[in-house]
């Protein structure tokens, strides 16, 4: 999910592009690792609204991030995992006042609440539509912090898709530069639903978050996938 993500935003081959809100980023890597195979195409929808600007105020966007992943698990879990759930719930109701909040000790911060969390969607029943949907309210709570309106759900529709091509090149070093791989989505090749998706993410995105893709003439081709 996160690779797609970055060739959608014409950056470095990785699942932590920088165009990525790193709580955002945390969680999709994790749902897409618990999805089956039909879940995962199921996810390809939301690429584009993935691409979300690291914010100023990261604190926040971890705590809301966090929250929705807590208050989704909190209604499926039982015992002492629903106890700890509840403990975990009330810590993030204050945890955007408390300064640095998200370095407690191990156990305490945000990582651990959603890795808790995570261990209880994972088995509940219907886990592919359940972490569907716990991934957009996430990235509609990050949203919602910059002031964006929800997802539209007329984008979020399953569909069907085979693969997705990526325009790959890499930088050639002349020294001891380390060689890096930079990727794009080519237009022409990516579903339409999806690249009209794309198209009306980056209208209302920040100007510079998405590199010009005048910036790979600087890199060799090597590979199309």
């Amino acid at each position: 999910m996160m690779e797609f993500a970055s060739a959608l935003s014409g950056g470095e081959w990785s699942d932590h592009p920088e165009s990525t809100d790193a709580t955002v980023a945390r969680l999709a890597r994790a749902v897409n690792d618990l999805s089956s195979e039909q879940g995962r195409v199921a996810l390809l929808p939301l690429l584009p609204w993935l691409v979300i600007q690291p914010r100023a105020g990261e604190p926040a966007t971890r705590v809301a991030v966090t929250t929705v992943v807590v208050q989704a698990a909190l209604g499926r879990a039982a015992g002492h995992a629903a106890d700890r759930l509840a403990r975990d719930a009330a810590e993030l109701a204050g945890g955007a006042q408390v300064p640095r909040w998200w370095q407690r000790p191990l156990g305490r911060g945000p990582q651990m609440m959603m890795r808790r969390s995570l261990r209880v969607l994972r088995r509940a029943d219907g886990r592919d539509r359940l972490l569907r949907q716990v991934l957009i309210d996430a990235v509609n709570a990050a949203r919602a912090l910059d002031g964006l309106p929800p997802v539209p759900g007329e984008t979020l529709e399953p569909v069907s898709v085979g693969s997705l091509p990526i325009r790959v090149r890499t930088h050639v070093p002349s020294g001891l530069e380390p060689c890096h791989l930079h990727v794009a989505a080519p237009a022409d090749q990516w579903p339409a639903w999806l690249m009209k998706a794309w198209a009306h993410r980056r209208a209302e995105m920040r100007p510079g978050l998405v590199e010009p893709a005048a910036a790979l003439d600087r890199y060799q081709p090597t590979a199309v996938w």
